[in-house]
């Protein structure tokens, strides 16, 4: 469990979303709490750039986000092993749990209740995440690597079909084209 976690920006996303932004505008870098590094991992100026040279196959930065309350991965980060570099984190986009569709990831899995689960997952190690939830959003902290006591298996079901409570079949958007349904 990562508290204040730093988003690592993924290459694609990068690429494809912040680097038009950045071209655009380099403050927007700032206004994100965005920090740009380079491949030994050092922050660079991000005004020393020349952004206009940059694009999906020449781009040697990382981005990341820095922790605050704007940070895309929230307070909370739950790392899990998985072939396919996903894990849990909180929002700062609460409201998106209260669309009827709420596809809006990238891949990672929101959580609506990261403390709730955190908690669950700690188990009598509570003061990590009640210090947490006391303290809040706090801006440029370092992360803070907690483990957990115990093993806890992690299954994630992406089922676009489910039952209603009149027994009736249900089929939902299948938003990752997982299935084929001809």
């Amino acid at each position: 469990m990562i508290l204040y976690p730093y988003w690592h920006v993924p290459k694609s996303i990068a690429t494809k979303e912040l680097l038009p932004a950045i071209k655009r505008n380099p403050g927007y870098i700032d206004a994100g709490n965005y920090q740009v590094l380079n491949k030994a991992g050092n922050i660079v100026d991000p005004y020393s750039v020349n952004w206009h040279e940059l694009n999906q196959t020449n781009f040697p930065y990382l981005i990341r986000q820095s922790t605050g309350c704007d940070n895309a991965l929230g307070l909370l980060k739950l790392n899990f092993y998985n072939p396919f570099g996903v894990y849990l984190h909180d929002t700062p986009n609460k409201n998106l749990f209260k669309q009827q569709k709420r596809f809006y990831s990238h891949g990672c899995m929101r959580m609506e209740k990261p403390m709730e689960m955190g908690h669950l997952i700690l188990g009598q190690n509570r003061v990590a995440i009640d210090t947490l939830d006391q303290k809040g959003c706090l801006r440029n902290q370092s992360p803070v690597t907690v483990k957990a006591n115990e093993r806890m298996p992690v299954i994630v079901w992406y089922n676009p079909v489910g039952i209603d409570s009149a027994n009736r079949v249900i089929f939902y958007e299948d938003v990752y084209g997982k299935f084929n349904w001809k």
